[in-house]
């Protein structure tokens, strides 16, 4: 991460020159600075004392759909402070850059989402609007849901009469040793966050994000590998496998008698 190389052990006069607490590029985050440091990152000293500063990497060179999938590792940071601090999401808590000092800042985030394209200062319905996306986004994080604006498959919330909908076919094993088969239904997360893992079913995979207690996401694929039962699904154009119960490693059709409790509610 270049912002890692560029801030590590750099001067005071280097950090007095422009540094946020976090940093966010993919799916990781670097905090550069404690949550306690006042950082140099509204050129504003209300700004700078009072707030924890979260940076989108990339915002001139990637894509459109890199630069989102940054958003939503961002909103999910925030939404993580703020339910460590015990604050609510609001106007008052969630502010943008431009709002402390005359200065483009947040540019990307407000073309995508407010139309908005200029070097000068957004005016404040801009301004509003953009934020109040942003503000949506971390509140659906901070409620434990995915955010329906960066979702690519349906959001909805799991019927409340607890039916199933899942459509089953037979399973087939890949060269890989992974046992899947298709299905469409509902998962809704218990009381413990749960890893997830981009584009396989293993645990030594790559570290997705924390499916938060209470979120649900809709799968279309069901995967037996590596001691965990997986549901596949895609979010923000990226694969993730979400462990949902234990595994004993038996083949289907005996597998069943090898699963472990379920970590939450399939409808």
């Amino acid at each position: 991460m270049t912002y890692h190389d560029q801030l590590v052990n750099a001067s005071e006069q280097r950090l007095e020159a422009g540094i946020a607490h976090s940093y966010i590029s993919g799916n990781r985050v670097w905090q550069a600075l404690p949550e306690s440091y006042i950082a140099w990152h509204t050129a504003n000293a209300y700004g700078n004392r009072n707030y924890y500063g979260i940076e989108i990497c990339q915002s001139m060179s990637a894509s459109d759909k890199d630069f989102l999938a940054n958003e939503q590792a961002a909103f999910q940071e925030a939404a993580r402070m703020l339910k460590k601090w015990g604050l609510p999401v609001n106007r008052e808590t969630v502010r943008l850059h431009n709002e402390f000092s005359p200065t483009e800042c947040p540019h990307r985030s407000m073309e995508l989402h407010a139309g908005y394209k200029s070097s000068q200062r957004a005016p404040q319905n801009i301004v509003n609007k953009t934020k109040d996306y942003f503000i949506s986004q971390i509140k659906a994080y901070y409620n434990g849901e995915i955010p329906k604006g960066s979702t690519d498959k349906g959001s909805s919330k799991p019927s409340s009469n607890g039916s199933t909908n899942a459509t089953n076919t037979d399973w087939k094993q890949n060269k890989y040793g992974t046992w899947y088969k298709a299905e469409s239904a509902t998962f809704t997360n218990g009381n413990q966050p749960i890893i997830t893992r981009v584009g396989s079913p293993f645990t030594t995979a790559q570290f997705g994000y924390n499916f938060q207690p209470g979120g649900y996401v809709n799968y279309d694929e069901v995967c037996l590998q590596d001691g965990h039962v997986w549901i596949g699904y895609n979010w923000n154009g990226y694969r993730y496998y979400l462990p949902i119960r234990t595994w004993n490693g038996a083949s289907p059709p005996n597998h069943k008698n090898g699963l472990g409790d379920l970590w939450g509610v399939i409808s």
